[in-house]
């Protein structure tokens, strides 16, 4: 089987045969053995990562930290109004990514 051939691009006929099957699909001899020669056709399941992992990989985030540098810097300089707005959004950023990101590996 050529495991470069661009499988959409191949007619019926072409990809039954270098596949090895047919319209009726595999008998049950030869699906038994190629579940023994490749194994069940399932998806491994990758571990989940913990909660307070992926907070902090939001956090390493480059326009975080420039958010976080430049609140720091104007609360430094007396501007604790723009300070206070600009962690907001950094912290509005967080939250954010972190929720899309918890619950996308929750349905997978």
């Amino acid at each position: 089987m050529n495991t470069k051939t661009p499988w959409h691009t191949l007619s019926t006929d072409e990809a039954l045969t270098q596949l090895q099957s047919s319209l009726d699909g595999l008998t049950n001899e030869e699906a038994a053995r190629r579940l023994a020669e490749y194994g069940p056709n399932e998806l491994t399941v990758a571990p989940r990562g913990s909660p307070w992992k992926l907070l902090l990989d939001q956090l390493k985030n480059g326009l975080i930290v420039i958010l976080l540098v430049a609140a720091a810097l104007s609360a430094f300089l007396g501007l604790i109004v723009e300070a206070i707005a600009i962690a907001v959004i950094a912290l509005f950023n967080v939250l954010l990514g972190f929720i899309q990101k918890y619950y996308k590996g929750l349905r997978i």
